[in-house]
């Protein structure tokens, strides 16, 4: 037996461990034995807390794969209608992504601070008011400011993951986070089934403003539904705020129906950190972590790159000819002006099956994620993901129709994260 599991059913109730422990003296005497915080998680073992972790996550993430999809819609639409250059499309292209770029340490960093929860509800509620109002813009100045301000906002989602991961036992964590891809795919799915019906239906100039309004349902749901779990077990340890600690525990114990496991009195959390300091980006360079700070920085900027430059990419490929022309007629287009074409049913229909191509990569990631060790994992699908970006890329120099299941380029590998 490892002594992980000895000192998981020492502290159970039903085991006389407890009290002979009390009553023989030593270290544990006074507040009984001691187990680390991944212990008892691992302990608890998977249960309806974390079935609820994995919806709230779907919701996040399933908001923020909605939101990104919007941009080559709403580009393509308010080019036309508002006459922009594309100099100006790609100004609102970049728009949520600078806003990531910039906040995304800062929210990290006051996630150590003061805690995921709180970060998540304040980003998420923020979120959502913006990308609310952005609908109502009545500029292009106006839309890219917003959607900065959105995007700025939209960089607490990985706090999530982080609250996730924080959460789970480490036998389930792979698991549990691919399910949340799968929900993340199916986000461009629904966003794009629900334009698809908008244009049928005849709205016209308007699609653009409630796409932007449904996509900012899930984003406001999941801000509610974090009101409903405790700050993370971690966070307190950390803290030192023992007493907290345990009592985020109990809750995680008491939704799984596990509560009467554990003698809640005299078990006591082993304090891994005796205080909380202050990240600093030089521990990330520190001799231990250089080379997996390194590695992991050039894995998530190839993979923002290729996926998020596949799929911008991809839709305006079928925006331009339904994906008839070469890249090289593409990038030499004009789309501006009186030449400008909106989006037409049928392009409407093959950025939907673009769309579709993303679900069976995650899911393959997902059945998977139980057999293969985490690097294999990465290894097999990032070789997958480079093998189908170039069969994209190959399949566009050709003025013929670009195969749309060559887009699953971007399903493999799991969201950039």
């Amino acid at each position: 037996m490892s002594e992980a599991t000895e000192k998981t059913e020492l502290v159970r109730r039903s085991r006389p461990a407890v009290s002979s422990a009390a009553s023989a003296g030593g270290d544990d005497d006074k507040d009984g034995p001691t187990i680390k915080v991944g212990e008892v998680i691992d302990a608890l073992g998977v249960g309806r807390f974390q079935a609820l972790l994995t919806v709230f996550a779907g919701l996040l993430l399933l908001g923020e794969s909605m939101g990104i999809t919007l941009i080559g819609i709403v580009g393509r639409t308010i080019q036309c209608q508002w006459q922009l250059p594309n100099l100006r499309l790609a100004i609102f292209s970049l728009a949520i992504f600078m806003g990531f770029l910039l906040f995304c340490p800062l929210w990290g960093f006051l996630a150590d601070q003061h805690g995921r929860r709180g970060v998540m509800i304040l980003g998420m509620a923020f979120t959502g008011y913006y990308m609310l109002i952005s609908a109502l813009s009545p500029s292009f100045e106006w839309l890219v400011f917003l959607r900065t301000v959105a995007g700025a906002f939209m960089a607490t989602t990985p706090q999530g993951l982080v609250y996730m991961v924080e959460c789970c036992p480490a036998t389930a964590r792979a698991y549990l986070l691919n399910i949340g891809f799968v929900v993340w795919s199916v986000g461009p799915v629904l966003e794009l089934a629900v334009a698809l019906g908008l244009n049928a239906a005849g709205v016209g100039n308007e699609t653009w403003r409630i796409l932007v309004i449904l996509s900012a349902l899930p984003i406001i749901g999941s801000c509610g539904a974090y009101w409903l779990v405790p700050e993370t077990p971690r966070f307190y340890l950390v803290h030192g705020q023992m007493d907290k600690c345990k009592a985020s525990l109990r809750h995680i114990a008491r939704v799984n129906g596990r509560e009467s496991d554990f003698d809640w009195d005299k078990l006591r959390i082993s304090q891994e950190a005796k205080t909380a300091e202050a990240p600093r980006v030089k521990w990330l360079f520190s001799r231990r972590l250089r080379s997996l700070t390194l590695g992991l920085a050039a894995i998530s900027f190839l993979t923002n790159f290729t996926y998020y430059g596949g799929v911008l990419f991809a839709q305006q490929l079928v925006q331009e000819s339904g994906m008839s022309n070469s890249v090289a007629e593409v990038l030499q287009s004009s789309c501006g002006g009186a030449d400008c074409r909106p989006l037409s049913q049928r392009d409407y229909v093959n950025l939907l099956v673009t769309a579709l191509s993303e679900v069976p990569g995650t899911v393959i990631a997902l059945s998977v994620s139980a057999y293969l060790e985490r690097r294999r994992m990465l290894q097999v699908t990032a070789g997958l993901a480079g093998g189908f970006t170039l069969l994209l890329m190959l399949s566009s120099l050709a003025p013929r129709s670009a195969p749309c299941w060559s887009a699953c380029c971007s399903s493999p590998a799991a969201p950039p994260w």
